[in-house]
């Protein structure tokens, strides 16, 4: 009895023992072999590539809207005085632009050697008054009218586009409101584009010396009206600061050099820029040697434009097509002419007798 009753004992305890886990820590537990890394574990493996993002695309700028008073303004001898302004309205037709486009394809035929642009400046009208207001009175579309010259231009006359760069701008001083004219800011602006179709480097504004003066225009004369001689405009001077000489020719054979190549006289108005309507107009810029000479045709839009023309050249001849008198092939071939633009209004781009005078210099 004593022998079983020890037996029990011992396998109660045991049993006892086993449940604590006793064993398990007298015993080393088993161990599981770690695999050999297989070679393309052991590689190092290749970094994953960042995704390149996708540049983001600037946005076209966008032109300021137009200022819309709600009216539709009024007619005063043949001016819309609209935004206390006046506005000289275009009814120009498709016919005109590709007549005028074929005037310059003939003219450029005779050009052999140099560059040809045509370049058609608008009227304030398709940037200072409202689209609606332009429809309420029928105006014909500049826009529409440009792209017909350009359009019809033959391969061998570039088409400088101004439209847009001037629209862009179109809440700025680029126009006169008592006159017909583009006032030298938009002069500038055209300047730029043109520098950039004939690959020269343009200048800056404040590489001229600027003067203000008031400035009462054709519009306010014609109409009479109070809102227009009662508000003048401001007339800015760009005179140069390059080393230049300006000289005047009536015919493109005798020139005369003038003291500025500005007038300075403020009661002549926009006749101020270039000295008006001359024949030809010779400007030499000492501090360039590009090998580049610009003949402009022009009417007198192009005047405002001649200071900064003569700062990307190292001459530029500005030729009036309604005054002067030599034969402009003869002329170009006499002078080393290497670049012809011809910078016209789109009034005059649209006018019949323009165009033959164009064709004049040609016979």
């Amino acid at each position: 009895i004593v022998i079983v009753m020890i037996v029990l004992a011992i396998g109660i305890l045991g049993y006892i023992a086993y449940s604590l886990g006793a064993f398990g820590k007298l015993l080393p537990a088993a161990t599981t072999p770690t695999p050999e890394p297989t070679p393309e574990a052991a590689a190092t493996a290749e970094p994953t590539p960042t995704p390149t993002a996708e540049p983001t695309a600037t946005p076209e700028p966008t032109p300021p809207p137009i200022y819309d008073d709600g009216t539709e303004g009024h007619m005063s001898s043949g001016i819309l005085i609209y935004n206390n302004k006046g506005f000289e309205m275009f009814y120009g037709s498709d016919s005109m632009a590709t007549a005028y486009a074929e005037t310059l394809n003939d003219c450029a035929s005779q050009l052999s050697g140099t560059k040809v642009y045509s370049m058609v400046i608008p009227n304030h009208s398709e940037f200072g008054v409202p689209e609606r207001v332009r429809n309420y009175y029928e105006e014909a579309s500049q826009r529409e009218n440009t792209m017909a010259v350009n359009n019809t231009l033959s391969a061998s006359i570039t088409a400088v586009d101004i439209y847009d760069a001037l629209n862009l701008h179109n809440n700025e001083d680029i126009y006169f409101d008592t006159d017909t004219h583009w006032a030298p800011l938009g002069a500038f602006y055209a300047y730029e584009k043109f520098c950039e179709a004939a690959g020269v480097t343009p200048t800056t504004l404040d590489s001229f010396t600027k003067t203000s003066s008031d400035f009462t225009g054709y519009l306010a004369y014609v109409t009479s009206e109070d809102v227009l001689n009662n508000n003048p405009d401001t007339l800015d001077l760009y005179d140069p600061k390059y080393n230049y000489t300006c000289e005047i020719s009536y015919d493109g054979q005798y020139f005369e050099e003038t003291d500025s190549l500005n007038s300075h006289d403020e009661s002549l108005g926009y006749a101020m820029y270039l000295h008006g309507d001359m024949g030809c107009v010779r400007i030499t810029n000492h501090d360039l040697s590009t090998g580049r000479k610009l003949l402009v045709v022009k009417d007198s839009y192009g005047n405002a434009m001649g200071p900064f023309l003569g700062a990307s050249f190292d001459e530029v001849h500005v030729v009036d097509f309604r005054y002067f008198e030599g034969n402009l092939p003869t002329y170009c071939t006499e002078h080393g002419i290497t670049d012809v633009l011809f910078a016209v209004n789109e009034m005059a781009v649209n006018t019949e007798q323009h165009q033959n005078s164009i064709r004049a210099m040609f016979n």
